[in-house]
């Protein structure tokens, strides 16, 4: 049994990303070969920055806050990834709904750590952040964060079990 992440407590955010099916050739056409793999990851997420200007009312993740007139419409969040969730087709999951009946598997393994899913860098993703009732559209910005390099990522890595990540996020979807 994989060790859990020192964060794991500190989980407060939910990431819903959807990978498309890899197109094939059928009679010289490109066609669907099947559906999408959708992963739900349980992530320690902080909102770093936002820029942009609203309505005057800042959505700040949990609390209306009056800007004068301006207000952020965009934000970055990072943190890190620690545990994920293969969605099944059968599932019918909407992003938003509980979230607790699933068996979540650690977002790395092995030694050295690796991914144990596939993401990519500027993939589009929801979020669901902190007790905010909302969920947001955003885009996977990086994959590995601020500590880059083998060395470093391997020791963050191995302490944490978990991945850093920074996801642009923005209109909200509900």
């Amino acid at each position: 049994m994989p060790t859990k992440s020192p964060l794991y407590q500190l989980i407060n955010s939910s990431v819903l990303i959807e990978i498309p099916a890899a197109p094939g050739i059928i009679n010289g056409k490109y066609t669907d070969t099947g559906s999408a793999t959708r992963y739900l990851i349980r992530s320690y997420l902080q909102r770093i920055e936002g820029t942009g200007t609203s309505t005057g009312q800042q959505r700040t993740f949990g609390a209306l806050v009056t800007t004068g007139g301006g207000a952020t419409n965009s934000w970055l969040l990072r943190g890190y990834g620690i545990e994920y969730y293969q969605l099944q087709p059968a599932d019918n999951f909407v992003h938003g709904a509980s979230e607790e009946n699933f068996n979540y598997s650690p977002i790395l393994v092995g030694n050295p750590p690796s991914l144990a899913i596939g993401l990519l860098n500027n993939a589009r993703v929801t979020v669901r952040h902190g007790n905010y009732p909302k969920i947001f559209r955003g885009t996977l910005k990086s994959i590995g964060g601020k500590y880059q390099g083998e060395g470093p990522d391997k020791t963050i890595y191995y302490e944490l079990q978990g991945i850093p990540v920074s996801i642009g996020s923005s209109e909200d979807v509900t």
